[in-house]
């Protein structure tokens, strides 16, 4: 436990390079594209800003030695003690349980920072994770031409075999978006290297996930049930969906209506023109879970045998 006076942060102050604002806050000030300076404390040297969400920012950063990433929950969430502290002690556990998993980035250390404020001291969690270099494939799916037919059942495969690993640790990501797949690509040998599936922080919860990429059972459980692995399986039939064709199968301001309503989703394939993967993602899409493959291991072993 280390200890970081939250006057102290605000009183730092550096001019922001585009804007010529004056930045206070410590995630303000590492948010940027430029590298102006490292900070350090608690053992961590964070270096950057990579992303940054409502509920707090990831930074590019050294730990031990080893190139990480550092997810810290956002200003209000320091301030105001709410739910996002435990939810990274939560990811932090559920991460642990898949240590050695190929395509999953290790989940390295939980750090607690003891922040003081003028009624209270708040213990803030900051999660270490281990550094994958990449790109997500959100940035690539406007970029098909980048990734061949064979790179993308290559892509598909590797993340059954870890979505089967996972899986069979007893976890359930509930999240998978192409924001959350990390993937390696070389552009001066033009090919994929390394797939990674990245942020467990939804797994315990039934609420937290992209609209776009949900399942029925997230959308409306009272109608499709509980959420399960072949939540994972829905949401990742539309990532590949979306990946082949360009596109979702549906506009995506009208997604909880497409995916929850009644009748099954209008895929229309003009770009895949594989039988055997647009039966895959047919089956995978299927609204009653219990109409699509029994589970991820079930579905890679079909996938081999298809393709």
């Amino acid at each position: 436990m280390f200890k970081l006076c939250i006057r102290d942060l605000l009183s730092i102050k550096i001019k922001d390079p585009v804007t010529g604002r004056k930045l206070y806050w410590l995630e303000k000030i590492l948010f940027s594209p430029f590298v102006l300076f490292s900070f350090s404390f608690g053992g961590v040297q964070l270096l950057y800003g990579i992303s940054r969400g409502s509920g707090g920012c990831l930074y590019r950063g050294i730990y031990d030695g080893r190139d990480v990433v550092v997810k810290i929950p956002s200003r209000q969430s320091i301030i105001s003690n709410n739910r996002e502290t435990e939810d990274l002690r939560q990811e932090f556990e559920c991460g642990r349980k898949l240590s050695g998993i190929e395509c999953i980035p290790e989940y390295i250390d939980l750090l607690k920072l003891s922040v003081n404020t003028v009624a209270e001291t708040i213990d803030v969690s900051l999660l270490v994770l281990e550094y994958k270099e990449g790109v997500t494939l959100s940035r690539l799916l406007g970029k098909r031409d980048i990734l061949n037919m064979h790179e993308k059942y290559q892509l598909f495969k590797r993340l059954l075999d870890g979505l089967a690993a996972v899986h069979r640790a007893g976890v359930v990501h509930k999240d998978i978006n192409p924001a959350n797949i990390l993937v390696k690509f070389s552009l001066t040998k033009k090919r994929l290297e390394d797939v990674w599936l990245v942020d467990f922080g939804a797994s315990h919860h039934e609420r937290r996930f992209v609209a776009e990429y949900g399942s029925p059972e997230q959308q409306m459980p009272i109608v499709f049930g509980d959420v399960g692995e072949l939540s994972d399986m829905f949401s990742l039939g539309l990532v590949m969906y979306e990946l082949l064709e360009g596109d979702l199968p549906f506009p995506r301001d009208l997604a909880m209506r497409e995916i929850a309503g009644q009748g099954e989703l209008n895929l229309q394939f003009s770009t895949c023109e594989d039988s055997a993967m647009k039966q895959i993602l047919t089956r995978m899409l299927v609204k009653e879970p219990g109409k699509r493959f029994s589970s991820i291991a079930v579905l890679r072993r079909k996938v081999e045998q298809m393709m």
